[in-house]
């Protein structure tokens, strides 16, 4: 699947599967281009989209929950308000992506192990989540697993990360003035030059 109005076609179809409608069917489709795709107040709960290209992309409002987005590139995406409700989001590339005021929680933000061809040959490569210069600002990200991840330069002001676990996180630079952080695991976590107050 590769043409704009395919993948169209495939998110009309994934509507409908969500409303038990004729016709639906669940939208499964694996390094799909959703590059500066407009797509705002709809859901694609449930969606398999692993790899997905949603570079510089409009979703504002937009459901992703439960949705397997393993390794996809959100780079520049305006997802502002939009909810990702324990999402896989492992190994995704979200750096300057727009999340202020987004429904985060127990999403998984860790590490991805990635199998790279080269010729002939497989190898396996860990990449980490990167949401560096992300504006996260007030955004819930309550029992979130970011464990590794690079939120370095990240706006976090005002967010809810309570009970999250964030084991050797990178948050150089990042602003985490009015963050709440109950219960929050921050073992080994980088706070060099990071805002913890205004």
């Amino acid at each position: 699947m590769s043409s704009r109005s395919e993948l169209i076609d495939a998110i009309k179809k994934h509507q409908l599967y969500l409303n038990q409608k004729p016709g639906g069917q669940r939208m499964q489709l694996r390094n799909g281009n959703l590059s500066r795709i407009k797509m705002n107040k709809i859901s694609l709960k449930e969606a398999v989209l692993p790899g997905a290209n949603f570079i510089q992309a409009s979703a504002r409002d937009v459901c992703f929950d439960f949705c397997d987005l393993f390794g996809a590139n959100f780079v520049e995406a305006d997802l502002e308000g939009s909810t990702f409700e324990r999402a896989d989001l492992r190994g995704a590339n979200m750096a300057r992506t727009k999340l202020r005021n987004a429904n985060l929680n127990g999403i998984d933000l860790r590490a991805g192990i990635m199998v790279v061809l080269e010729g002939a040959r497989e190898r396996t490569v860990k990449r980490e989540t990167d949401m560096t210069n992300a504006d996260l600002e007030g955004a819930m990200m309550w029992g979130a697993n970011m464990a590794g991840s690079n939120m370095s330069g990240a706006r976090l002001a005002n967010t809810d990360m309570s009970d999250a676990n964030m084991f050797a996180v990178n948050l150089e630079g990042a602003d985490l003035t009015g963050c709440k952080l109950n219960g929050a695991k921050l073992r080994n976590a980088n706070l060099k030059g990071a805002k913890l107050s205004g």
